[in-house]
């Protein structure tokens, strides 16, 4: 038998507020981890991949924390955290095409933030400083 102070694991999920044991969460994030890679699999922007392994991986702890929470004993928790696996694919095509915008407005986007914190003065000088 194992001290459970000792283990790292039972204390990381004593953290995230998650009481059961730490084989089945272990499970469940495999599961969620390798639906999610075999939904992205065909993906060619490894971006999309990471994207969807990482949020997959984040529903799945969430989904583990309300499964916990909520008394449902009727599922098992392994069936959640996969089925929240599912969520990794088009959380990941949302944040891939909110990079994408993100970075093709960005110079747009600092410039805004620049001109407000430094407006021009009266004579179309920018910075907004003594001179």
């Amino acid at each position: 038998m194992t001290n459970q102070a000792q283990d790292w694991v039972s204390l990381l999920l004593a953290g995230l507020g998650i009481s059961f044991a730490p084989h089945e969460f272990l499970g469940g994030m495999f599961l969620a981890l390798a639906v999610a890679s075999l939904l992205a699999r065909h993906r060619k922007d490894p971006r999309k991949i990471w994207a969807a392994l990482g949020t997959a991986a984040l529903a799945a702890i969430l989904a583990a924390v309300c499964w916990d929470m909520g008394g449902w004993d009727f599922v098992p928790v392994q069936l959640v955290m996969a089925a929240a696996g599912v969520l990794g694919r088009p959380a990941a095509t949302v944040l891939v095409a909110l990079q994408d915008r993100l970075e093709q407005r960005s110079t747009e986007l600092a410039d805004r933030a620049i001109d407000r914190v430094l407006p021009d003065d009266e004579n179309g000088n920018g910075g907004g400083g003594v001179y």
